[in-house]
């Protein structure tokens, strides 16, 4: 029996999908939690406001994620005045420990303490707490409680944190823009450019990983005041280990996608397929690690949904504009697939990453006010693009209305601005915190 071509299959998966991440989408809107949160911590013992009659032997701290000792510093000041040297924290899972030193006399111990609490969370994101206890009869010290986000980020810190995300969004955008020209126009990776595109972006992928991990560790490390200065770590949380995986694995994902060139029977080799389609699968992860929703359980599997539809609808049409202006005209059978593919792309992108907003706002009911603005700075550039996409799978269907597709590579350049555009703005939305 001929097996099926290679497209006829790959849409038939994508509409799988489609119907699948609907009703993800419908259940995890109903399931959605409040508003969105990184890494909470709470004060088990003493207990918050408590009033003691002796100074405790240890505080005991409890995170809503596995921790790291090494990613939690805490501060511990009497009257607020002076501050009680402490011990480094001690971590198993999500409880922390923090041995308190023994007073020379009770009457020492005695007075308001103000425990300020910073971690970097599994998912690379800085939080503070403050909490406060009395020991004896003292005043209460009004404590703030959790601060999303710590400190501020040194200007420079946050510009290199968004340049090296916009050169990993964009890479990987590229990356699967190669795995759909490689699964629907193979003849495209005849061209040197093409395969040179392809293996670049998985270079750049591997270094912006490194980097934006790196990167995102010392920013989180400094705001939530676990380190004085900045240090390059790319290793410190679990989901920035993940994001340095996918940033190898690109390496192997790029040489894979060059690998499906056709042989002399017009097919690739199933090898390669299997290859690329299993390392696309890690990186798409990976990408998702730099998400807000990156420890929130079923919104991380929604958010992966959202990176891998996206990226695959706008480096399609990468590649379609430079297999156009490289190759030459794309075959009408090849135009065709890619248009109802874009359309379902399209369709589980705009239905996941609505979900994702209003479920990590709560309804938007508990966004801050930047992360509104540029939300909808967000939305204004989507729709610049599905007005795009129109316009380009119009044009698609001009052979069918007895007109010419001169004006295609110009449209598909058009969709292609729109879509920088938007990842801009998306990179820039990733930086901002939904909630506070």
């Amino acid at each position: 029996m001929t097996p099926r071509p290679l497209p006829d299959r790959f849409r038939q998966v994508t509409a799988a999908c489609v119907a699948a991440v609907a009703l993800v989408c419908i259940d995890t809107a109903i399931l959605a939690p409040g508003a969105y949160g990184h890494t909470s911590i709470d004060l088990i013992s003493p207990e918050p406001d408590e009033r003691l009659a002796v100074l405790p032997d240890s505080i005991n701290l409890e995170f809503s994620d596995p921790v790291e000792g090494r990613n939690v510093r805490a501060t511990l000041t009497l009257s607020n005045t002076t501050e009680v040297k402490l011990p480094e924290p001690v971590g198993v899972d999500g409880d922390v420990s923090i041995d308190l030193p023994e007073p020379s006399t009770t009457a020492d111990a005695e007075g308001s303490y103000l425990l300020t609490v910073g971690v970097v969370g599994a998912d690379g994101h800085a939080v503070q707490s403050q909490f406060a206890f009395v020991v004896g009869d003292g005043p209460l010290i009004d404590a703030t409680g959790q601060i999303s986000g710590g400190a501020n980020t040194p200007a420079g810190l946050a510009t290199a944190l968004l340049i090296s995300s916009l050169i990993l969004r964009s890479a990987f955008v590229v990356l699967m823009g190669g795995l759909v020209v490689a699964m629907s126009w193979r003849a495209a990776l005849n061209h040197r450019a093409i395969r040179g595109t392809v293996l670049g972006a998985g270079v750049l992928t591997f270094i912006a990983s490194i980097a934006e991990a790196g990167l995102q560790n010392a920013e989180a490390a400094y705001a939530s005041g676990v380190a004085t200065t900045l240090t390059f770590d790319p290793l410190a949380t679990p989901f920035t280990r993940l994001m340095c995986l996918g940033g190898v694995i690109a390496l192997v994902w790029a040489l894979a996608i060059v690998g499906m060139k056709p042989r002399d029977d017009g097919q690739p080799a199933v090898g390669w397929v299997n290859t690329a389609l299993i390392a696309g699968a890690i990186c798409t992860v990976a990408a998702a690690g730099t998400s807000h929703a990156a420890s929130q359980g079923a919104f991380f599997a929604l958010a992966v949904v959202h990176t891998a539809t996206v990226s695959a609808w706008l480096g399609g049409v990468l590649f379609l504009y430079l297999g156009v202006r490289l190759v030459g005209p794309a075959p009408a059978p090849t135009l065709a697939s890619f248009r109802t593919l874009a359309l379902a792309l399209a369709a589980v992108g705009i239905i996941s990453g609505v979900t994702l907003a209003l479920a990590l706002t709560g309804g938007l009911r508990g966004a801050d006010g930047p992360y509104l603005v540029w939300l909808g700075a967000k939305a204004t550039a989507v729709v610049a693009l599905l007005a795009a996409a129109a316009r380009s799978a119009y044009l698609t269907n001009a052979p069918r209305r007895g007109q010419t597709t001169a004006r295609q590579p110009k449209a598909l350049l058009i969709e292609l601005g729109a879509g920088a555009l938007a990842m801009v703005v998306a990179a820039t939305l990733a930086a901002v915190p939904p909630t506070s």
